[in-house]
């Protein structure tokens, strides 16, 4: 059935209800008593009271129904009686302070809005939202998105000036835009209430005329934006050369420089004395490394300091502690305890001052280790105080060690 055969069919069905035929009248109440108490809601958030609302704008509804016979279009005239008689109720008596510049560009309709088919839905939602409106705001935004209503019009059914009314309308739609998009919302009031929103002719005029335009012209327009892409080629083609040069450096710079870091440890085969193997300044892994016979002896303990418990801090030279660097002497018998004296002792994964790469670690000054195993190489009597893990000490007190007896 066509729109106008509907409005016909209505209008007939109004007259009847106005000649006092029940059957007529029953029909009106059934059919449209859900879709008024919907515009009434729109103005009114409180249930209760719309439900009065509704129930009082029903009774004026067939009192007059003689003029919705004569209006043409019943359901049009039916909501407008019932948003009268729910503005009647809602009237804002103060706009507030203006937040902003009103404007109506932005009040078309989404195209790819996602609208419910059903329209109990699409009523539930509008609900929803137009719930989260203040009263004066809700009023505003019911007769201008939902009955259609200018900004002139809004303001003459509000009572408001335009200038009040349009700070409602901006209010009312930052609010709503923080539940629904604005074109979306929109799109929904008109499935429910259509015909209320008109396109803007002027866009498509513009677009209509460009087919009429010569191609010469066309062609002639069109050079600015070809010598704009040129120069945004030629930029870009600029700012990737740039970028493969400074690649370029960078790996010339990388591999150029690759056995530097290999040359770094080497400042450390001969290391000072905060960082050599020993506290004491007058000893340097040099020495140690290429030590003399003279050097490597150490004198021979009194009886006396042989009888103390500490007699193993210098144990008394052996033959072996003035061999040649690279000899080895097991001692796998001489275990104890050793305690750290010097304050920038290494620890070394292997008995040896040939291999930099080898320092673990600085020995903690004070800690105590357990000596599982002892060796004498390089004038250095060596102690292994963990796995793979060695500390040496030349016999003038850069540890002190107490064996087990």
């Amino acid at each position: 059935m066509s729109e106008s055969d509907r409005k016909k069919e209505l209008t007939a069905l109004a007259e009847q209800a106005a000649s006092g035929d029940r059957d007529a009248v029953n029909r009106i109440m059934k059919e449209y008593t859900g879709e008024m108490y919907f515009v009434t809601r729109l103005f009114i958030g409180d249930r209760e009271t719309a439900r009065s609302c509704v129930q009082a704008s029903m009774r004026t509804i067939l009192e007059k129904m003689k003029e919705g016979a004569e209006s043409g279009d019943l359901v049009k005239w039916m909501r407008t009686l019932t948003a009268a008689e729910a503005l009647h109720l809602n009237l804002p008596v103060y706009a507030g302070e203006k937040d902003g510049a009103y404007s109506d560009e932005d009040e078309t309709i989404d195209p790819n809005a996602s609208v419910p088919y059903d329209p109990e839905d699409i009523r539930v939602g509008v609900l929803h939202v137009m719930d989260t409106l203040p009263a004066s705001e809700r009023s505003a935004a019911a007769l201008h998105f939902y009955a259609h209503k200018t900004v002139e019009e809004t303001a003459k059914e509000l009572s408001l000036s335009e200038a009040d009314t349009k700070i409602l309308l901006h209010k009312a739609k930052t609010d709503i835009r923080k539940e629904m998009p604005l074109g979306t919302f929109i799109a929904n009031l008109e499935q429910l209430n259509p015909a209320g929103i008109k396109p803007k002719p002027a866009e498509p005029a513009v677009k209509a005329a460009e087919p009429v335009i010569e191609n010469r012209s066309k062609t002639m327009t069109n050079q600015p934006k070809r010598k704009i892409n040129v120069l945004r080629l030629a930029l870009v083609i600029i700012v990737g050369i740039l970028i493969l040069m400074g690649l370029f450096l960078l790996l010339k710079g990388l591999f150029s420089g690759g056995n530097k870091p290999a040359e770094t440890p080497a400042a450390e085969v001969t290391p000072t004395p905060d960082s050599s193997e020993t506290a004491d300044p007058s000893k340097t892994p040099d020495t140690a490394v290429s030590p003399s016979p003279e050097a490597a002896v150490t004198p021979s303990p009194s009886p006396e300091a042989s009888a103390s418990p500490d007699a193993a801090v210098t144990p008394s030279p052996s033959p072996e502690a003035t061999a040649t660097p690279g000899t080895e002497e097991h001692h796998v018998s001489r275990t104890g305890t050793l305690t750290i004296n010097a304050g920038n002792l290494r620890v070394r994964s292997e008995p040896t001052t040939s291999n930099d790469k080898n320092i673990l670690r600085i020995a903690e000054k004070g800690k105590t280790y357990t000596v599982t195993e002892t060796k004498k190489t390089e004038g250095f009597t060596w102690y292994k105080i963990g796995e793979n893990e060695w500390v040496a000490d030349n016999g003038n007190g850069w540890v002190t060690f107490r064996e087990d007896r």
